[in-house]
């Protein structure tokens, strides 16, 4: 499988993230088997994930949420941003956390 990087970045200066966040929570979910999370960093209100995974995978994120960077333009020569742990089973309790917020705010 040919393999690709990617560095996402969403803004979040508001109390609850933005929907762009939710998305890509449910990207990592998706793709828990077919991409990896080599490094996160929450700096500046942004989330910043660098990710690597099959074409297919990294394909599918919106362009308006990647970044070009070192990591992603020269295949990570440059050391990936932060190593704070981003698991693919934290995405999993903050996207159910979410959806109960909401279920509660509907009630």
């Amino acid at each position: 499988m040919a393999k690709a990087r990617a560095t996402i970045v969403v803004s979040d200066a508001e109390d609850e993230p933005p929907e762009e966040y939710h998305q890509v929570i449910d990207w990592l979910i998706r793709w828990e088997k077919g991409a990896r999370i080599v490094g996160y960093e929450f700096r500046d209100l942004e989330h910043i994930w660098d990710v690597d995974g099959g074409v297919e995978a990294i394909g599918e994120l919106p362009p308006s949420l990647l970044r070009e960077t070192a990591w992603s333009r020269d295949g990570g020569r440059k050391a990936p941003v932060g190593k704070m742990k981003f698991s693919i089973a934290r995405a999993k309790r903050l996207r159910n956390r979410a959806r109960r917020a909401a279920d509660d705010y509907s009630d």
